[in-house]
């Protein structure tokens, strides 16, 4: 069962980052002009808390 609910939950997790990245991307220079940032950092910031979130299922199923 925990395996199961883990994939499921890697699944989810996955399909939300997909949204995500989708809204994001379009919008990276104006939130890089926004907070005077280059326009590569956005989309590395949003890929860097995708991967987290992505091992959070994980990392919470070790810690039982």
């Amino acid at each position: 069962m925990n395996l199961y609910l883990m994939l499921f939950t890697t699944f989810f997790i996955q399909l939300i980052i997909a949204m995500e990245m989708n809204i994001i991307a379009p919008l990276a220079p104006y939130i890089a002009n926004y907070f005077n940032i280059k326009d590569s950092y956005v989309l590395l910031f949003n890929i860097g808390f995708s991967l987290v979130g992505l091992f959070v299922p994980f990392l919470g199923a070790f810690a039982d």
